[in-house]
């Protein structure tokens, strides 16, 4: 199977006292302009300080690249420290720069309306408030990205799998305020190594156990997509789609796919739930996505969820 696995994560940076700190001015690089240290690249975006971590082959290769980019990021920043923080509100004195209320202008896009979402909202919130969330969008490199309707089938087969089970296994209780911005079920870019999955958090950048974790589940995903396990759960209407007469007449290519297997409508609805009302909502669907994988992957997933971990103690960043 032909599978890497990278991540641009983002992190909220920490003074000693606690205070977010904004990115700007310490961290080198810019989203333009990036800095590489050890075939990984650094920059702000935003406040935020972010970073692209090199693809990864295995769970090995994957674990240490993260350790690496980490390291790296971790002495880059001193004596400030990078966090696992879902969101947080920057006092205006760290927001004066311009640069601090821009928005990413890269094009978002959702499984289900499969179509762009609107940007508008999030540039205006990205002006008028001074809450920023902090995101750990997976990269995955696959075939199936190079198709439109494959790389929708393993977004919706990510949000049922990885995304519950990232529901599970964060901890913290801010993360469904940062859901209800960005990490909404579904969103997704196509890029030309696969595809680049945004709902995902950055919980799981806080130990290595996590990330090969995170790593097992995205391939167990494009796995069964190869499989056409996902054929079970949805039904598409090639014919309608092939027809000149469907787009002509302005039809909507969502209204040619049928989930027969559970409502999406209820699974879409639990990334914006706090994490116990969410596991007690969607009980059936998270039993779903467990029923799918190997029994291993289900109970390492259970043995670390609700878990808080310590970035630095975690990797030996101190």
């Amino acid at each position: 199977m032909e599978f890497s696995f990278g991540s641009d994560p983002e992190f909220i940076l920490r003074n000693g006292e606690g205070e977010a700190k904004s990115a700007i001015g310490i961290v080198p690089g810019t989203k333009d302009r990036r800095v590489e240290v050890g075939g990984d690249f650094f920059f702000y975006d935003n406040v935020l300080a972010e970073c692209a971590v090199k693809p990864a082959h295995s769970r090995e290769e994957a674990v240490d690249n993260f350790g690496r980019a980490l390291a790296s990021y971790a002495e880059m920043v001193r004596p400030l420290r990078l966090t696992t923080d879902p969101c947080e509100v920057f006092s205006r004195s760290e927001m004066r720069h311009k640069d601090a209320r821009k928005a990413g202008c890269d094009r978002e896009y959702c499984a289900y309306s499969m179509g762009e979402v609107p940007a508008g909202n999030i540039r205006r919130h990205m002006k008028e408030s001074g809450l920023r969330t902090a995101g750990g969008h997976v990269h995955i490199g696959t075939p199936l990205g190079r198709s439109h309707e494959d790389c929708v089938m393993l977004v919706r087969m990510l949000d049922l799998v990885l995304g519950l089970s990232s529901i599970m296994m964060d901890s913290s209780r801010r993360s469904s305020e940062r859901r209800k911005v960005y990490g909404v079920a579904g969103r997704y870019r196509q890029p030309k190594h696969g595809v680049e999955y945004r709902t995902m958090g950055n919980f799981w950048l806080a130990s290595p156990d996590l990330v090969g974790l995170i790593f097992d589940i995205s391939r167990e995903c494009v796995a069964m997509c190869e499989r056409g396990v996902h054929k079970d759960f949805w039904r598409v209407d090639h014919g309608r789609l092939e027809s000149d007469e469907f787009w002509n007449s302005g039809g909507n290519p969502s209204d040619c796919h049928e989930c027969t297997a559970y409502d999406p409508v209820l699974l879409r609805s639990l990334f914006a739930m706090e994490r116990e009302e969410a596991i007690k909502r969607g009980a059936g669907l998270f039993d779903m996505a467990f029923s799918l994988m190997p029994d291993w992957l289900t109970r390492e997933i259970k043995s670390m969820s609700g878990r808080a971990f310590d970035l630095y103690g975690e990797w030996g960043l101190e």
